[in-house]
């Protein structure tokens, strides 16, 4: 049972999306939940999660709640969420259980959407980077032995400047397995800076606020009060560069300050979407206009990443371009000048 539990410790957010849109559509369809898990426990081709889905089955066609077993699915404990266990037994409760289905299922699909817009804003850079380093590396390894040796044959030197980069190339060739550590050591310290000073970036805040956002309109949707609603959307953020402002909020909250008041004073959203929603509590569609600035702050973080990518990606090529001509000019220029003695 350890190595099942080994192999799943986490279902992806496309897979959540994906579960949780199929319950939507089997409760809006007449079945019983419990029928549900077992059509799509049939159907299920993935050994681990069907594993799952047949828990699920064996624990709701008793009688148990949905949210019961998804806390507590055997040999795999823990491998829901907790915001979405909470969610679908406010779902339970309020009998919006289809509802709740269909707002977790956008939810972890919006979530699926933003992780892999971050991943490919991370990975174009990085293969533009690893290009560049491997270009120099075969420049200043391969390319510059084979100058050394024409000027050789021709009786003169190559550069001070190029002589030193081949050197440093024999260097990396001769030394290889102490250059992998260093670069290594050099991409970790890389990494952690990035992740720090993204950590503190106006995209991360921008992030925090869209998981908030979604999180309070899936709330509203589900029947929850305000109150409560804020209190799951503070689950969800968990502790991040909104933290403060947050908690914040609650101040404002307990001081006796309305919810929209509150939002607006602790600047946790922009004052356009504060106002948006204001006018949505006074006429019933506070959940309507959520769903709105979720949408707004999604396109808005979209956006952020790829101008993030377009003003990197110019640089790293520039960068390249510099450093391919630098070493080349290094040797050609000095070449072409004995070609011109030679010729005149």
């Amino acid at each position: 049972m350890s190595t099942i539990k080994n192999q799943l410790k986490k279902i992806p957010a496309q897979q959540m999306s994906a579960i949780f849109m199929e319950l939507g559509l089997i409760m809006q369809a007449g079945i019983t939940i419990a029928d549900g898990l077992s059509m799509l426990a049939e159907d299920e081709s993935d050994k681990n999660f069907k594993k799952i889905l047949t828990s699920l089955y064996d624990e709701t066609v008793v009688g148990m709640p949905l949210s019961e077993a998804l806390a507590n699915v055997k040999d795999f404990p823990g491998i829901f969420p907790k915001y979405a266990v909470d969610m679908i037994a406010v779902g339970e409760g309020t009998g919006r259980l289809e509802q709740v289905f269909f707002t977790l299922s956008d939810y972890y699909y919006q979530r699926d959407q933003l992780a892999k817009t971050i991943r490919g804003a991370i990975l174009y850079p990085a293969m533009l980077l690893g290009m560049i380093v491997l270009i120099v590396l075969i420049l200043i390894t391969q390319v510059l032995p084979i100058f050394n040796t024409v000027y050789n044959q021709m009786g003169a030197q190559m550069s001070s400047i190029a002589s030193a980069l081949m050197n440093f190339g024999t260097f990396i060739t001769e030394n290889m397995a102490i250059v992998i550590i260093m670069a290594i050591v050099l991409l970790a310290g890389i990494f952690v800076a990035g992740r720090l000073l993204f950590s503190r970036s106006g995209l991360m805040r921008n992030i925090s606020v869209s998981r908030f956002a979604a999180s309070l309109s899936m709330s509203l949707a589900s029947g929850l009060g305000v109150d409560e609603s804020f209190e799951m959307a503070q689950k969800i953020i968990g502790d991040s560069v909104l933290t403060p402002q947050v908690e914040q909020c609650k101040k404002f909250i307990a001081d006796g300050e309305s919810f929209s008041n509150a939002l607006s004073k602790s600047k946790i959203f922009p004052v356009l979407y504060t106002s948006m929603l204001s006018s949505g509590f006074k006429t019933g569609s506070a959940d309507t206009i959520m769903n709105e600035i979720v949408r707004r702050i999604d396109e808005s973080v979209n956006d952020e990443i790829d101008e993030l990518v377009a003003s990197v990606e110019p640089t790293l090529v520039i960068i390249m371009s510099v450093l391919i001509g630098f070493i080349l000019l290094s040797v050609m220029l000095p070449l072409m000048n004995i070609m011109t003695v030679i010729g005149g």
